[in-house]
């Protein structure tokens, strides 16, 4: 916000392809982290996600992790967890230092190929995500379950809009 009360973006885009998303504060006000999706030519599908994060209230957008996205902070804001992002391999789970340095994965991929929406508890002692395990088969119903006349439901391989039963 300016002096004059009005509002003033803290980012603004250079590209035609170009976007700024998942945007967030660190716990002491002092950045804002974000994803930065942008065209990229020498990128297999032509594009990439990269977490970035800009001093707030000014400073020059600096980036934390190269084609990765659904960063998070933990509470304290020592710790940076992400998701890599790859269109040919497996998004691998991460935490790192908040600057990005240091990076540990957390899950192995084969055991869990797809994963999203990491988030801190508010102790920062566990990390939670969504994941797929199998993508193309769905978890059998029980005997119990097709009596009850439960189906399965599922719309695509998004770990966070992962299949449910309808009851």
């Amino acid at each position: 916000m300016k002096s004059d009360g009005n509002l003033a973006p803290i980012l603004q885009r250079t590209e035609d392809i170009e976007a700024f998303f998942g945007a967030l504060f660190s716990p002491a006000g002092d950045y804002v982290y974000y994803s930065h999706f942008f065209a990229d030519s020498t990128a297999n599908s032509g594009f990439r996600y990269d977490i970035n994060r800009v001093g707030y209230p000014t400073g020059t957008p600096e980036v934390v992790v190269e084609d990765a996205f659904w960063q998070r902070l933990s509470e304290d804001g020592s710790k940076l967890a992400y998701v890599t992002f790859d269109v040919r391999d497996y998004s691998e789970l991460y935490v790192a230092n908040a600057d990005g340095t240091n990076p540990v994965r957390v899950v192995d991929p084969e055991q869990y190929p797809i994963t999203d929406a990491p988030f801190f508890s508010p102790d920062n002692q566990y990390l939670y995500f969504s994941a797929i395990v199998d993508v193309t088969t769905p978890t059998p119903l029980t005997w119990w379950e097709k009596l009850q006349g439960v189906h399965i439901a599922q719309a695509h391989t998004v770990p966070s809009d992962r299949s449910a039963r309808l009851w």
